[in-house]
């Protein structure tokens, strides 16, 4: 049992590096990003089943095609839950409460089989 939030398949398809620091996580050189973040998982996405993937539809670090490709590729059961107007972060509290009432009733659902 696995979900999915605004994740990358193809590290290619990210459009917002984080290069710049913050009181979070350090500064990192397009270097590391390179040498160490360069993968392409469409492949094993195929062996996944039992799969809940969020991903909003104004992701601008990692694109909504990355959850479309993850559901796409993964065996049943699965589902796909794009929120409108969703960014990166889910920022929006609308969209939190949407993740943690469809995950739970998700994660509720699986263990009851």
């Amino acid at each position: 049992m696995a979900w999915w939030c605004a994740a990358p398949v193809k590290s290619a398809t990210i459009e917002a590096i984080p290069f710049k620091g913050n009181e979070h996580r350090p500064a990192l050189p397009l270097d590391f990003f390179k040498e160490n973040l360069l993968f392409d998982l469409t492949a094993r996405t195929a062996l996944l089943d039992t799969v809940l993937v969020f991903h909003g539809d104004r992701d601008r670090t990692v694109p909504v095609e990355n959850g479309y490709a993850i559901y796409r590729n993964a065996k049943n059961p699965k589902r796909l839950i794009v929120q409108e107007n969703g960014d990166h972060r889910m920022s929006n509290p609308k969209d939190q409460q949407e993740f943690n009432r469809e995950s739970t009733a998700w994660f509720k659902a699986c263990l009851e089989r």
